[in-house]
């Protein structure tokens, strides 16, 4: 995230719902949790090339990204949906799949991995 971004946080039940609004009108909600809707994920391509899709995939139409994550052994799922129109929007939305990073609680803190997850999604 980058300054004057903004981040609501909310815990329903036992997954975790977080909503960013990005510049350029791009708006990113982040599903983590252990029953994602996987439906619209039927036919979705992987995250890398050569690799399969059930460990991550994602779904594109003109405006939205969807993209879901498995992570390792008991992890959480990730399920990333981002929507955006216009060129300057696509820029915003590659740079945030570009860079996001799984992280978990360490202390009073987090602690992120190096691995950019999502950095095969076009």
């Amino acid at each position: 995230m980058s300054a004057g971004d903004e981040l609501r946080m909310s815990m329903p039940a036992d997954f975790t719902i977080y909503d960013l609004a990005l510049p350029n009108a791009v708006k990113v909600r982040v599903y983590l949790g252990y029953n994602p809707k996987t439906a619209i994920f039927a036919s979705a391509k992987p995250c890398e090339p050569n690799r399969d899709a059930s460990r991550c995939g994602y779904v594109r139409t003109t405006s939205s990204w969807d993209v879901l994550y498995a992570g390792d052994g008991n992890q959480p799922f990730i399920h990333v949906h981002v929507e955006g129109t216009g060129d300057d929007a696509k820029r915003t939305i590659h740079d945030f799949l570009g860079n996001f990073r799984p992280c978990a609680e360490k202390g009073a803190g987090l602690k992120c991995t190096d691995k950019r997850i999502f950095s095969g999604v076009e």
